[in-house]
């Protein structure tokens, strides 16, 4: 590719899906199931803080630049130990070979 872009995705990360069966009493038992893997591209953008209950929780958010594929908001992502939720995902249609992806890391 002209612009270097296979040369920048040196991170690879998990895909992981969250597979759910209703318990019969209203709620959901399940848990994530690995759904394959992608190189990427990630820079930190900032935290978030927000209250959550009682306390002020700090959320790291990071930006992925990585291949199109079959990510969706009901993925999230795993580098290492590391879990990410996927907050938004932005596909150009003048770059359909990329998406780019703001994550927030969260409890595995």
């Amino acid at each position: 590719m002209a612009d270097g872009f296979a040369g920048r995705l040196r991170t690879r990360l998990g895909v992981e899906r969250f597979f759910g069966v209703g318990d019969g009493i209203g709620g959901y038992e399940g848990g994530w199931t690995p759904a394959g893997q992608v190189w990427a591209e990630l820079s930190e953008a900032g935290e978030e803080a927000r209250i959550e209950g009682e306390r002020r929780v700090r959320r790291a958010r990071w930006k992925v630049l990585a291949r199109a594929g079959e990510i969706d908001l009901t993925c999230r992502l795993r580098w290492g130990v590391r879990a990410f939720a996927v907050l938004s995902i932005v596909r150009d249609p003048a770059t359909p070979d990329r998406m780019r992806l703001l994550v927030e890391e969260v409890a595995a």
